[in-house]
C-alpha cells in the first residue's frame, strides 16, 4: 500500500467523519497486526466499496470521552497533542462513576489540522455524569457531556 492512505479514506464514500486513528486492543484485531490503524467510520448498513488493502471491522457499542484540544498553527502540533495526551492520562473517570473501557479502540483526529482531538471508551459504574468542565490553557471549555 502505499503513503497516500488519507487519500484513499476520504474517497470512501457515507464515511461518518474524516479519517482517524486508530489503537485497537487485541479483541479487535487479528493476531501479529499493529495496533494504531488509520480509517473511517462508516454506518452500520454500509455496504459501499472497501479500499484495496483495508478490511472493515465492527465496533463494540460504547460510550465515548471526548478531549478536545485547542486551536493550533501547524509549529505547535507536537505541543498540542501532546496536550491532549496528558489531559487523557491524568483523567479519573471513576470520580463520576465510570472507568476506561479497554476493549473499545482510541481514537485521534485533527479535523482540518486545526486541533487535536481524541476520544476514549467509558463503561458505566454507577452515578449521573452531565457536564464538567476544566480550565484549559487560561479558558474554560467542556470536555464532555454524557446523560
Amino acid at each position: 500500500m502505499g503513503c497516500d492512505v488519507w487519500g484513499m479514506l476520504t474517497s470512501v464514500k457515507k464515511a461518518l467523519f474524516e479519517p482517524s486513528g486508530f489503537w485497537l486492543g487485541d479483541n479487535l484485531r487479528p493476531s501479529g497486526t499493529s495496533t494504531y490503524v488509520q480509517g473511517v467510520e462508516v454506518p452500520f448498513d454500509y455496504s459501499g466499496k472497501i479500499p484495496e488493502g483495508f478490511e472493515m471491522i465492527e465496533l463494540p457499542p460504547c460510550t465515548y470521552l471526548v478531549f478536545n484540544g485547542q486551536p493550533y498553527d501547524d509549529e505547535n502540533f507536537i505541543d498540542e497533542v501532546n496536550a491532549v495526551i496528558e489531559a487523557i492520562q491524568s483523567f479519573n473517570p471513576q470520580t463520576y462513576g465510570y472507568e476506561w473501557d479497554d476493549t473499545s479502540p482510541v481514537s485521534s483526529w485533527n479535523p482540518a489540522e486545526t486541533e487535536a482531538i481524541s476520544k476514549r471508551a467509558l463503561l458505566k459504574k454507577s452515578a449521573k455524569l452531565f457536564c464538567i468542565v476544566r480550565k484549559c490553557m487560561s479558558e474554560w471549555h467542556t470536555l464532555f457531556y454524557i446523560a
